[in-house]
């Protein structure tokens, strides 16, 4: 539990070091701790939760976290286009929705698997990590766009031109305007 806090922390302060908004922190963050709750509270009402404990929080904290600031890239794109922060939202979760979906089904079928496997603890653990593969799923999807939703409506800023943002990288702006230029360029 001491490295689980310790990674929720660092994760924390890189996500608000890179994207520079409050609500890319929380909304992971509530993410993971409510997918944590629901997969601990399952696994202390089925099991004597052995040697499964170990594994199960970061796996949760890597695959909340990497639904929701996928979910939250996309919707800050469509936010800089969009007055209306629902229009912003159908149009993330059309765009985002599926492979969010597919990759969650992936996981989940690769953790089914271990099941299989006839060492106890390696059994519970993929089962365990199928269910909080699927509450980081559902919690992205449910908790994550309501809480997105609390946006105001209105231009969400004034989108700098190209050459602004060229002249930027070539004087060596901070490296946030660097990995945004990169990742729209990549998209």
């Amino acid at each position: 539990m001491k490295f689980f806090r310790l990674s929720v922390l660092l994760i924390m302060i890189v996500l608000y070091l890179f994207i520079r908004k409050l609500y890319a922190v929380y909304i992971p963050l509530a993410v993971v701790i409510t997918s944590a709750v629901m997969t601990f509270g399952l696994l202390a009402m089925t099991t004597a939760m052995k040697v499964t404990c170990s594994v199960i929080p970061p796996l949760i904290v890597t695959i909340g976290v990497c639904d929701s600031i996928y979910i939250i890239s996309i919707f800050r794109k469509n936010r800089q286009n969009q007055d209306n922060v629902k229009k912003a939202i159908i149009q993330t979760m059309e765009k985002c929705g599926l492979p969010c979906l597919i990759t969650t089904v992936t996981t989940i079928m690769g953790f089914i698997a271990l099941s299989f496997v006839p060492v106890v603890p390696v059994r519970e653990a993929g089962l365990f990590c199928a269910f909080g593969t699927a509450a980081c799923f559902l919690m992205t999807i449910t908790q994550g766009i309501i809480l997105l939703s609390f946006g105001k409506n209105g231009p969400a800023g004034i989108k700098a031109a190209p050459d602004e943002e060229d002249s930027k990288v070539n004087r060596g702006g901070d490296i946030y305007h660097k990995i945004m230029l990169l990742s729209s360029t990549l998209n």
